[in-house]
């Protein structure tokens, strides 16, 4: 990507986003950031149920489809309703606006003080 970063933001111009992932081990790892990305810009979505979206989804992001059924209910559903769209949006933004770096700096602050002090300690101090 070598263009500016409100550029893809701006390019996010649609109704509805997904979220799609295979369960399988090279997933296991991915963060819920496609889903973030969707909630702080008013964009409702379809997530798949693994262990990140599942966790943004609690938070009031998107909803969760598991088997394709589902992703063809929970899409048509968002298609048809505008209302539904405008309330899992709103649920989204709500949650994307406390997860922000301004409002987690402590969090961050933190555990990067726990780590720098886990770093300086022998190994017979941390056991």
């Amino acid at each position: 990507w070598a263009g500016d970063i409100w550029d893809y933001y701006k390019a996010i111009d649609f109704d509805i986003g997904i979220a799609p992932l295979a369960d399988i081990p090279f997933n296991y790892s991915k963060s819920h950031l496609k889903a973030l990305d969707y909630a702080a810009l008013g964009v409702p979505c379809v997530m798949s149920p693994s262990a990140e979206y599942t966790r943004i989804h609690g938070l009031g992001v998107g909803l969760l489809a598991r088997k394709p059924k589902h992703w063809q209910s929970a899409l048509r559903k968002l298609a048809q309703s505008q209302d539904l769209r405008e309330e899992v949006a709103g649920r989204g933004r709500e949650a994307a606006a406390k997860l922000t770096v301004e409002g987690n700096a402590a969090l961050w602050w933190d555990a990067w003080r726990l780590a720098a002090e886990l770093n300086h300690r022998t190994p017979a101090q941390v056991n």
